[in-house]
């Protein structure tokens, strides 16, 4: 009995800021995630520079090395090809490394703008090329950690926040349909009076003219006969509100399984990152003592390169590991429908 079509439509409106808050935050996440991959891509395409830039200088290291020892004799002029080749392959993938570098800087300073020109308009910047990305490190996250997310992302997720909105939008329609199906009441009231004449002034003490106590008052009593329409409407609302609890339901176990997921996963990729760093350590043990034997003269060229190359295989895929990591726990919070720069309860 409260409401009408301007009551339904006011409260509705303000029901919509909220749908515009959550969509502000939604685009939020999405462009701080997306800034977080473009990142960790510079960091991986940083450190497959730096190795195989490391490696290319080793690689021409020891081919000047092998080239002065057959001139006078002591390796044989074969090695020389050998070294070269790995040389010339090596520097072959630095410079597909350095392409891929700068391409990864210029997609990462589409996220940086200045504000102090004092144009009041932003303006892009890029990242020198001096700047480098930090090292990172696997970060530790308490066991309670996944918990308080998942609570967090129920409350507070962006798309259960709009289906929360809609379902009170839902709840206003219902109400107001419903207030279709009672009767419309109308009250009325008006003065009597003659009807006025043009050039002639209404008599104050005339009874005909005009008295206060000269009034009508009507009630008007509206009331559909079989109300199929306003029935119909209200089925609608019923049928929308419904579906949207199914919504409701299926986006929330959608959020669960993605946060639980990518938890799953930041779990898996921290021990493989463990064993991965054993790995290169182990690598860098075989490699040096390889070289040791090469100086011996028990060993070739090939197998030195060969473990050489394989160390730098395993190092530019511990920097993949990681990434993924970073990446993962940047898909976290974005799964949960938050950013890192929000305090969880």
């Amino acid at each position: 009995m409260l409401i009408d079509a301007r009551r339904n439509a006011l409260r509705q409106a303000q029901l919509a800021l909220t749908l515009a808050d959550a969509d502000r935050l939604k685009l939020i996440n999405k462009t701080l995630y997306d800034a977080a991959k473009t990142y960790w891509e510079w960091y991986l395409a940083h450190q497959q520079f730096q190795l195989l830039q490391e490696g290319y200088q080793l690689a021409e290291t020891r081919f000047r090395a092998v080239k002065q020892r057959a001139l006078l004799g002591d390796a044989a002029a074969i090695d020389t090809t050998e070294a070269l080749i790995t040389t010339q392959d090596r520097l072959v993938q630095l410079q597909q490394a350095e392409v891929n570098l700068n391409n990864a800087r210029l997609r990462l300073s589409v996220f940086l703008w200045n504000h102090e020109d004092g144009s009041g308009l932003p303006k892009p910047v890029e990242i020198p090329e001096s700047v480098v990305p930090q090292s990172v490190s696997v970060a530790h996250l308490p066991d309670d950690f996944l918990h308080n997310l998942l609570r967090r992302a129920i409350e507070q997720h962006p798309e259960l926040l709009k289906l929360t909105t809609k379902s009170r939008q839902l709840a206003l329609e219902e109400r107001f349909q419903r207030s279709l199906l009672q009767p419309q009441i109308a009250l009325n009231a008006s003065l009597l009076s003659r009807t006025p004449q043009p050039g002639v002034g209404y008599d104050w003490t005339s009874y005909y003219s005009f008295r206060a106590d000269n009034h009508k008052i009507g009630v008007d009593l509206t009331f559909p006969l079989f109300l199929r329409k306003e029935r119909g409407k209200l089925r609608q609302v019923q049928l929308k509100t419904q579906q949207l609890e199914f919504a409701q339901k299926q986006t929330q176990r959608d959020i669960e399984n993605d946060v639980q997921t990518t938890w799953n996963e930041l779990k898996a990729l921290k021990g493989q990152i463990s064993i991965q760093q054993q790995v290169v350590t182990n690598q860098r043990h075989l490699l040096r003592a390889e070289q040791q034997k090469f100086e011996l003269g028990e060993s070739s060229l090939f197998l030195v390169n060969s473990r050489e190359s394989k160390l730098i295989d395993l190092e530019i895929k511990l920097a993949e590991l990681r990434t993924k990591h970073q990446k993962a726990v940047a898909s976290l919070w974005y799964s949960a429908g938050t950013n890192p720069e929000t305090q969880l309860p």
